[in-house]
């Protein structure tokens, strides 16, 4: 009987623990898309409007904020690099990526 006590409390906490993994990796989803679609929106800009500098939003990922920090930069007269960094001050949850983009 005791066995099958803990056997049941060790199935429980397994399931908890699954539990919780799923919501990190259905946010984690969350922040890749929001990153994704960010970088679309810049790389649909003529390459003449894609400035080097950066810009800066707060987006709500599964009810908690995180800022979306997109940075442009130039490593030559003819390439544009675009960046995009997700954190939150109070997650350990982030997400970064970056890509290039070439004048025609």
């Amino acid at each position: 009987l005791v066995i099958l006590a803990v056997g049941a409390l060790a199935l429980t906490h397994l399931s908890l623990s699954v539990a919780v993994l799923m919501g990190q990796w259905t946010a984690k989803t969350e922040l890749i898309a929001l990153a994704e679609n960010r970088i679309e929106s810049v790389q649909a800009r003529a390459y003449e409007d894609i400035d080097p500098g950066v810009e800066q939003d707060t987006v709500s990922v599964r009810g908690k904020p995180y800022v979306r920090r997109v940075t442009i930069t130039a490593p030559n007269s003819r390439t544009r690099q675009i960046a995009i960094d997700l954190r939150s001050a109070s997650e350990t949850l982030s997400y970064s990526t970056f890509t290039y983009v070439s004048a025609p």
